[in-house]
């Protein structure tokens, strides 16, 4: 038993790492959030600027913490902090009072840090994240999954979370075209039974490189096994030629896929919300354009296995 569970922290461990390494930007003004409960937690991840960091140190730090506040008997799951305190120092750089605009799927909300809480990520282990006050009692939504994923800017100006694509099929049609090349080159594994789930591929249209032209963003995710799928993310003009590869497209443990757009800072052109994730593994991730280039400027929520 004990082995099984290391090898599934080695798996979640290669999937985060592979996460971290492409990571090229911070933006110190965007991050993830999510309701819980009566709040709203932030993830700030400055893990990505370093490139020494250790999951199992940070998973370590985070214990003793929870040893010092919950207990070493862990009877309860969570432990607030009403205000900023030094030994908090390289948990966070947060401090009560800084304030953010929320975006969600159908609305931007101002809101400010309250405090921190400190809470059992099951079984993840223990999470540190600064909490954020919740005006409009917003709950986690059981029906819709990726609407309980904000995103919180310091811009007043950020749009809400489109998260529904396209829907015309003729338009569909065209600018997905292109991916009938990358399915014909996918990679089934002889070894592993195979698994012909149908491919999930989302379209967005909004203004992601300034070419006044229409752009479109497209992912395309399929279980090709037990353990391994077939992903990638692009954006495309009108007539379905990629213009900028944003997730290569593989075949491989980790997958990658579009959960919608946001523009975080009110410039007119649009970031991109991801799911990265693999079997029983998940976490989030958000692209913006950097001189034609996609980076990760905020990422977190890590879940797995």
């Amino acid at each position: 038993m004990k082995k099984l569970i290391m090898i599934y922290f080695l798996l979640l461990f290669s999937f985060i790492s592979t996460l971290y390494s492409q990571q090229k930007q911070k933006i110190d003004d965007v991050f993830l959030c999510k309701p819980d409960k009566n709040q709203i937690i932030l993830d700030e991840n400055y893990s990505f600027l370093d490139s020494n960091y250790n999951y199992y140190d940070e998973a370590n730090r985070i214990d003793a913490l929870a040893n010092k506040y919950i207990g070493e008997n862990k009877r309860s799951d969570s432990y607030f902090f009403d205000k900023y305190q030094s030994n908090l120092e390289g948990f966070t750089k947060l401090k009560p009072g800084n304030e953010f605009y929320i975006s969600t799927y159908n609305n931007v909300f101002k809101s400010k840090i309250i405090g921190y809480q400190l809470w059992d990520n099951v079984p993840m282990g223990y999470s540190f994240n600064p909490v954020l006050e919740n005006q409009l009692s917003l709950k986690e939504d059981t029906s819709d999954y990726n609407r309980n994923l904000f995103i919180c800017s310091k811009y007043e100006n950020i749009s809400t979370i489109n998260l529904k694509g396209i829907e015309d099929k003729e338009t569909i049609k065209k600018v997905t075209a292109f991916l009938k090349e990358y399915e014909d080159k996918i990679e089934y594994d002889k070894e592993s039974e195979t698994i012909d789930d149908p491919a999930e591929i989302k379209v967005f249209e909004a203004n992601f490189l300034n070419s006044d032209k229409r752009e479109y963003a497209v992912s395309y995710r399929k279980r090709v096994a037990f353990d391994k799928y077939a992903s990638g993310i692009f954006i495309v003009n009108e007539i379905g030629k990629i213009a900028v590869t944003v997730v290569e497209f593989k075949t491989e443990f980790n997958y990658y896929m579009l959960l919608g757009v946001v523009d975080y800072n009110g410039d007119g052109q649009y970031e991109l919300l991801g799911e990265n994730g693999y079997y029983e593994g998940i976490g989030y991730e958000l692209y913006k354009n950097n001189a034609g280039k996609y980076e990760i400027i905020a990422a977190g929520f890590y879940w797995g296995v």
